[in-house]
């Protein structure tokens, strides 16, 4: 869910409603956009035609689902537009209660998240399923976090060579030498230093450039 005009429809029945907009709370905090009524309606205009236009411009369904959803004939509405805009449909059981009737044949077949069991848990789960992407970057980020906690902290000897590395690769990239900058970079870099990284990656890109530019 990259993109900003994509957002998870909320289906629920109004007595679930504070659940809903705690669940709703939970993915947004992890960057997934929601469309949850009566929030997101917009005052004046009729409420099914904002409901039908909501669930068809979403990307996916996510069913708050208990037992009081067998017993709202608007549930099954909004599962049978979401269905007919072949929408994904990811019904997550806030209790240990199953589908009756036209539920049960509408939901027989989806796969299930319990959030009765663990509710972070089954969040991550949804999260999982709708931006794998963003879920990788989040745990690469939290692995170089750890990384960095880790690190046992610099002498006040590391401290200074780290700082004299980087003076010296920032005085041979003014004279053009990348050669030699790179080396005192790389030497600053190896004790953590992020601005003597991003001067690496900045030096392979000249590096790269100059050598297609000689060829040409």
């Amino acid at each position: 869910m990259t993109d900003p005009d994509h957002y998870l429809f909320i289906s629920h029945v109004s007595e679930d409603r504070l659940v809903a907009l705690e669940i709703v709370d939970e993915l947004e905090r992890r960057g997934v956009r929601c469309w949850i009524a009566p929030r997101d309606a917009h005052p004046g205009k009729p409420f099914d035609d904002e409901i039908a236009e909501a669930i068809e411009a979403c990307w996916a369904m996510l069913l708050i689902f208990s037992d009081r959803c067998n017993e709202h004939e608007y549930i099954r509405r909004e599962i049978t537009v979401a269905g007919e805009s072949r929408k994904i449909i990811i019904p997550f059981r806030m209790e240990d209660a199953q589908p009756r009737r036209g539920l049960r044949v509408r939901l027989s077949d989806l796969h299930w998240i319990d959030g009765f069991v663990s509710r972070e848990r089954a969040i991550d789960q949804v999260v999982r399923a709708i931006d794998p992407a963003r879920v990788r970057q989040q745990e690469e980020q939290g692995q170089y976090q750890e990384e960095e906690r880790r690190r046992p902290p610099l002498s006040q000897a590391q401290k200074e060579a780290e700082a004299e590395a980087l003076q010296r690769g920032s005085e041979a990239r003014g004279r053009t030498d990348y050669a030699e900058a790179m080396r005192w970079y790389r030497k600053a870099a190896d004790q953590g230093n992020t601005d003597a990284q991003n001067n690496i990656g900045w030096l392979e890109i000249m590096v790269k450039t100059r050598h297609k530019t000689i060829r040409s």
